[in-house]
């Protein structure tokens, strides 16, 4: 796709009309001419970048010195784009040709920090996990996918049940076993994904599993640890419970009981009376508590009915207050004949005199009313609901004060039978006995249920460490990205390399960047500029990501840093790749006398430019116009390469 930019006035290019997009454009000059300038313009506005990092107001520093304006414009078949500055004022027509940041050289994944680097990979490849892949990873888990979605769907219409996102697995799983139907994880966690995305869904989830290890602790008693769960064991355990049933364990509490309550009423006071009397006396200090609470309660209902009503009556008040609302013909003067109004409000009553009102001032007065009115309807609401929750919370009093006096009564009652039974024979021997058996078989119970409490919260939390180790940023989604990644590497990176004649460059598993096996941080040189193995892996990269992007154009600056045989390789890749591009390299003025600045024009593969004192030309233009000491070298070995 042909292009062309025309650049005005650029940092220190005075003025250039390229023209791009089919084959290598190869701008050279020397140092200091305006070659990075140009590629520069170019991929600012196709990048939407023309800022280029400064703050609006410091723009202006774009401009070259000595010029009020400069402006940087691109034209595509569809369309174009133009950046003026120094306001950096970006307009466009059409469908204009626009550039990814990678593609314009502006962004280099090797400069992303390695622990971002896979999400950003995640993104530039396109390897968020699928559903089918998310269903793939929860089975080899050992999560069984049970009821379609649709299913799942059509089940809680039919029971008129509505889910919602914000529901725990938990509470999810009960309103389905509610709906009739089994659980579907992946039904589930897609849900959560969709609406919150990979990250979002994590999160929640790791909530939820916070909450279950809160839970462990309060059954167990215990600290919760990961470890400790998988054998955790209540004091007071014994081997033996693990071989018993909750029903068994029930059946010998009921025996235990019926033997009880068999040699108490062999007792002359009935056993059985002062048990019920002791449970209902020691239940005496709660329910004074519950009663005061209640107390409490109705005290601040009481307060909030008689904050309610005079809000109620502030709010009537304020209704009586307003002006009338519609137009008022007025009532005559028995003085002298004239129109007046009589209002009646909180300050007494009066007589105005009849002013016709504005409509505007009518509409205000309706919507002052509709306001006034309307907090007066939300007072008559809070005024009900506040003597609803009046009468509830005397109820509750009420309740509570009968609980009290039913105590207070089995306390007195219990004190007057043990008097009556002291001193008169009984089996109290066998009745402890039968006590403590009673006591023993609860236990265990207790014991067993609590394991059993505790083993299946450990289930849950197990279960969804599981998940969320699939969620994790380490899990699914980088399983993913490395199997994506490694057909980026073999498919469309290397190829790249063995057209340029370079060593191979690999996206490692732990995101480190490789040239030959060494990492990038190991190729750097002296000093902050990029050596030239730096250089091939940068571009390489920018290649083959540019292609994945769907970009048919990179913009590759300071290529010169390559020798000969580097950028023979270059011009090989970008022939492989099939990508257009805008090469700058730096050429002295004898290569250009010399015919030593290849032509790609004459070589049927782009054109060259040559930039000089800020104005770019066609080498062509340039080589006419200027002789040179031998004739130009249209099959360079650059241009041959390409």
């Amino acid at each position: 796709m042909t292009m062309t930019a025309n650049v005005r006035a650029f940092q220190i290019l005075e003025r250039a009309d390229i023209t791009f997009g089919e084959g290598v454009t190869l701008i050279a000059a020397e140092n200091s001419n305006g070659k990075s300038s140009a590629a520069k313009a170019i991929a600012g506005a196709m990048a939407g970048d023309p800022l280029h990092g400064y703050l609006k107001k410091d723009v202006k520093a774009l401009v070259k010195d000595g010029a009020k304006s400069g402006s940087v414009t691109i034209t595509g078949p569809g369309g174009s784009i133009s950046v003026s500055y120094p306001k950096a004022e970006v307009s466009s027509t059409g469908t204009p040709p626009t550039l990814g940041r990678i593609a314009a050289g502006l962004d280099s994944l090797v400069d992303i920090d390695q622990k971002k680097r896979g999400l950003v990979l995640g993104e530039l490849l396109k390897t968020a996990p699928t559903r089918e892949d998310l269903a793939a990873a929860l089975a080899d888990a050992g999560f069984k996918d049970e009821p379609a979605a649709a299913s799942i769907n059509k089940a809680l219409e039919d029971a008129g049940k509505t889910a919602d996102p914000a529901l725990s697995l938990m509470d999810y799983a009960k309103l389905l076993k509610a709906a009739g139907v089994g659980l579907n994880i992946v039904h589930w966690l897609w849900w959560q994904i969709e609406t919150r995305g990979w990250d979002g869904a994590l999160k929640k989830l790791e909530g939820e599993r916070t909450e279950l290890k809160g839970r462990w602790a309060e059954v167990s008693g215990e600290a919760f640890g990961d470890q400790k769960i998988q054998d955790w064991k209540p004091e007071g355990w014994t081997p033996d419970l693990a071989e018993v049933s909750a029903d068994g364990l029930q059946a010998v509490l009921t025996a235990a009981n019926t033997a009880l309550e068999t040699v108490v009423a062999e007792q002359a006071v009935d056993q059985s009376e002062l048990d019920r009397l002791r449970v209902d006396a020691g239940k005496l200090d709660a329910l004074q508590e519950a009663e005061q609470a209640a107390s409490k309660k109705k005290l601040d209902a009481e307060v909030t009915v008689v904050d309610a009503e005079n809000t109620h009556r502030a709010a009537e008040q304020a209704v009586a207050n307003l002006p009338p609302a519609e137009q008022d013909s007025g009532l005559s003067c028995p003085h002298c004949q004239g129109k007046v109004h009589y209002h009646k409000g909180q300050d007494g009553e009066r007589l105005d005199k009849a002013e016709r009102l504005s409509d505007d001032v009518l509409k205000q007065r309706r919507l002052d009313r509709i306001t006034v009115e309307g907090t007066l309807n939300r007072a008559k609401v809070a005024l009900s609901t506040a003597r609803a929750d009046l009468q509830a919370a005397q109820r509750v009093l009420d309740d509570a004060q009968r609980a009290v006096a039913g105590a207070e009564s089995a306390k007195r009652k219990l004190i007057d039978l043990e008097a009556q039974s002291a001193g008169k024979s009984g089996s109290a021997e066998a009745v402890q006995k039968a006590r403590d058996a009673v006591a023993t078989a609860q236990l265990r119970l207790d014991l067993f249920q609590t394991k059993a409490r505790a083993d299946g919260l450990a289930r849950r939390i197990t279960s969804m460490s599981a998940i969320i180790g699939i969620l994790a940023p380490t899990g699914l989604r980088q399983a993913n990205t490395q199997r994506v990644l490694d057909t980026f590497n073999d498919s469309m990176v290397r190829p790249l390399c063995d057209a340029a004649g370079w060593k191979a460059v690999r996206i490692e598993p732990d995101m480190n960047i490789t040239y030959g096996g060494r990492p990038y941080s190991q190729l750097s040189g002296l000093g902050p500029q990029l050596s030239s193995d730096q250089y091939r892996v940068r571009a390489i990269l920018q290649v083959a990501l540019a292609e994945r992007a769907g970009d048919r154009l990179v913009i590759l600056d300071a290529a010169d840093i390559l020798d000969q045989k580097g950028r023979n390789g270059l011009f090989g890749m970008l022939k492989r790749a099939g990508m257009a591009a805008v090469v700058c390299m730096t050429f002295s003025a004898a290569a250009l006398k010399k015919g030593n600045v290849p032509d790609l024009e004459k070589a049927k593969i782009g054109r060259t430019y040559w930039v000089c004192g800020g104005v770019a030309q066609p080498l062509a233009a340039v080589t006419a116009a200027a002789p040179q000491a031998t004739p130009p070298q249209a099959g360079s070995q650059a241009a041959e390469a390409a």
